[in-house]
């Protein structure tokens, strides 16, 4: 699919642990160019996701359409599945997924309007922020003010797969971004 980031979670968001994001290192600030688009339609895009060449992480591109009879639609990667909206506080993301019926026989009767559904994401560079924590070239937390929560696999076993960046207590912004949660 591509978007190996993009995983739909049956686990909540509460089941997620939580390390502090210690940002001190040589790292040089990532950012963003000015020329990155930051709105499609009605929908506001935000790092790490975004649309042109280093305006987005690896695997969040995003591609917004235009059509003379339709406002501007943004959609995920390569334009399968269309954004309804993107929350970076609890790393999620809607989209629009077509329905489709089938008979007992399991053949395709027909596909009709679509649902939106909620996917989580999550950074995958590293299976936790402990790990992701020690290379700063590619850690994703660049604010200082930001706090690192673990996405676990399973809440029994405190198995993890990624992490997601989120600002700290009383701090509003983008976690992603150098000094982007104020």
């Amino acid at each position: 699919m591509g978007w190996v980031e993009l995983l739909l979670l049956l686990l909540k968001l509460s089941s997620m642990g939580s390390t502090k994001a210690e940002i001190a290192s040589t790292k040089a600030p990532f950012a963003l160019p000015s020329n990155c688009t930051k709105r499609c339609g009605t929908i506001d895009i935000e790092y790490p996701f975004g649309i042109g060449t280093g305006c987005y992480r690896e695997g969040f591109n995003l591609t917004c359409t235009y059509s003379t009879t339709k406002p501007p639609r943004l959609f995920l990667g390569d334009g399968k599945l269309e954004i309804t909206g993107i929350d970076l506080d609890n790393g999620t993301v809607g989209v629009k997924t077509p329905i489709i019926t089938m008979d007992l026989q399991g053949i395709v009767k027909g596909s009709s309007s679509e649902v939106e559904t909620v996917l989580s994401w999550y950074i995958k560079d590293s299976p936790t922020c402990e790990e992701a924590k020690k290379n700063m070239e590619t850690f994703a937390c660049n604010s200082p003010n930001s706090n690192c929560y673990d996405v676990l696999n399973d809440a029994y076993t405190n198995d993890s797969f990624g992490y997601i960046c989120r600002c700290s207590l009383n701090q509003k912004g983008n976690p992603y971004l150098a000094n982007g949660c104020k």
